[in-house]
């Protein structure tokens, strides 16, 4: 039985109270809450039916975020954990992947058998979120959910897990950032890194949106209030860029 402390569920709360606040805005699709919270629904059925459970752990190798965010959303729903492929390779001596998900646009992986992210794993276009099912499981929310690396000071590739709890209390802490039906957020991280997880869950509980884009024209037709990266990722995206042309009347 899930409870309040699942991040998934919190999810599918928000999608009930805001379906119709956008969820993510890419360059070529627009995706609102209730259709965000179908894909994840199908996503989490789908990853049951392959044998994802409560303690699986699944590896993702995208570089897309809807199949990334999706995908981590139905693992809390499940019970499963959640990595990065591009993390488990550097962390392959501590994490054991049970499951081995990867983006359709990929190419086969020598080493690998993945199981690919393709049409069958979205809704139909007759699905409606009318009522939010119960997943039947028993979810310790303490328990490690989301593995990703760190350097740390010293340099050296060292393991970080981050239980639902924890991530939750962390998604709720920042809601003056993330307010709800207000914030529009922005990372010029990869869809995968941390700081960009963190960031787009904190988005998903507390009714924001997402937009996923480099494109500046779209971040002024979206309203993007809120950006989030290194300096030197700043330097690069804005060389050459006047904030005049695309930041007029803010």
């Amino acid at each position: 039985m899930l409870t309040d402390k699942n991040i998934g569920s919190n999810f599918l709360a928000m999608a009930q109270k805001n379906p119709d606040l956008l969820a993510m805005v890419r360059d070529d699709s627009l995706l609102n809450y209730e259709q965000f919270a179908l894909v994840v629904l199908s996503f989490a059925k789908k990853m049951q039916s392959l044998g994802v459970e409560q303690g699986s752990v699944i590896a993702i190798d995208t570089d897309d975020a809807l199949d990334a965010f999706a995908s981590l959303m139905a693992s809390s729903l499940l019970g499963a954990k959640w990595i990065a492929y591009k993390n488990y390779a550097i962390l392959s001596s501590v994490v054991q992947p049970t499951h081995w998900f990867q983006s359709s646009s990929f190419g086969d992986t020598e080493f690998v058998q993945f199981e690919k992210i393709d049409a069958s794993w979205f809704p139909g276009e007759d699905a409606v979120l009318s009522t939010v099912p119960e997943f039947d499981i028993a979810i310790d929310e303490d328990e490690p959910w989301l593995y990703v690396n760190t350097s740390g000071t010293t340099g050296t590739p060292k393991l970080l897990s981050i239980s639902q709890d924890l991530m939750l209390k962390r998604s709720k802490a920042v809601s003056d950032d993330f307010v709800e039906r207000q914030t529009v957020f922005c990372s010029l991280f990869g869809c995968v890194a941390f700081p960009y997880l963190t960031r787009a869950i904190a988005c998903l509980v507390n009714g924001c949106t997402i937009v996923d884009s480099l494109d500046f024209a779209l971040w002024n037709k979206a309203s993007v209030n809120m950006v989030y990266g290194s300096l030197t990722q700043v330097n690069a995206l804005m060389a050459g860029v006047s904030l005049s042309i695309w930041f007029t009347g803010r």
